[in-house]
C-alpha cells in the first residue's frame, strides 16, 4: 500500500491503520485470549472444587473407618460383658446358673447356702433423662445361709467382686443363741439378664 504524498493525508492514513490494528488486537483478545483465560480460570476453579471434594471424601472415609473401629471395640466390650457377666438360663432355668455361680464361692469362703428361691424378673429402672431402649432386666433370688462374721463378709465380697453387675439389694443378719459363732443371713440378690429373654420356669433349690 502506497502512502499519500501529502503529510496530512499520510498522517490520517497512519492513524486509520493504527486504529485498525488496535481494533484487530481487541478482536483477537476477545476471540482468543479471553476464552483461553476463562478456560484456564474455570479449569483452576474446577480443580480446586474437585480437590476439595476429594479431601472431603478422604476425611469422611478416614472418619468412617475410625467410627467403625470404635463401634467394633464397643460391640466387642458389650459382647464380652454379656458372655462373662449376664446371667443365662441353663436347662430352662436361671436359678441353675445362679447356683453354679454361688456354690463355688460359698465353698471357698466357708459360707453355707441353705436355700435359694427365685423371686422373679423385674425391669431395670431407667433414670429420668434416659430415653434409650431398655436392653436388660434384673433376675432376683432370695438366699438363706449361715456362717461366721468373717465368712459372711468374705462371701459377700466374693459375690460382688466376681460380677460387678450383681447387686445385693437386701441383707438381714440374725443371731443364733445355740451357735453364737454363726449367724443366719437372708439375702436378696439381682443379676442382669437380657430384656428380650422370656422368664423361664422357676426351679427352686432347697425345697421351700
Amino acid at each position: 500500500m502506497k502512502l499519500p504524498a501529502d503529510k496530512k493525508e499520510r498522517a490520517k492514513v497512519l492513524v486509520l491503520i493504527g486504529m485498525g490494528v488496535i481494533v484487530l488486537i481487541i478482536v483477537l483478545v476477545q476471540l482468543v485470549a479471553v476464552p483461553i483465560l476463562d478456560s484456564r480460570r474455570k479449569l483452576h476453579e474446577d480443580r480446586a472444587e474437585y480437590r476439595a471434594r476429594l479431601d472431603k471424601a478422604w476425611r469422611e472415609l478416614h472418619a468412617s473407618k475410625q467410627i467403625q473401629a470404635e463401634f467394633d471395640a464397643v460391640t466387642g466390650k458389650l459382647r464380652a460383658i454379656a458372655d462373662d457377666y449376664l446371667l443365662h438360663p441353663i436347662l430352662g432355668s436361671y436359678l441353675v446358673g445362679v447356683s453354679e455361680a454361688l456354690d463355688p464361692q460359698a465353698r471357698e469362703t466357708g459360707f453355707t447356702i441353705e436355700d435359694l428361691q427365685e423371686r422373679g424378673i423385674q425391669a431395670l429402672r431407667l433414670r429420668a433423662k434416659e430415653t434409650s431402649v431398655r436392653a436388660y432386666n434384673a433376675y432376683s433370688i432370695q438366699l438363706v445361709g449361715q456362717g461366721s462374721y468373717d465368712q459372711i463378709v468374705a462371701f459377700l465380697k466374693s459375690v460382688e467382686d466376681r460380677n460387678p453387675y450383681v447387686c445385693i439389694t437386701e441383707l438381714k443378719v440374725t443371731g443364733q443363741p445355740d451357735t453364737p459363732e454363726l449367724h443366719r443371713v437372708a439375702l436378696r440378690i439381682e443379676w442382669p439378664i437380657e430384656a428380650e429373654a422370656a422368664p423361664p420356669a422357676a426351679a427352686a433349690k432347697g425345697g421351700k
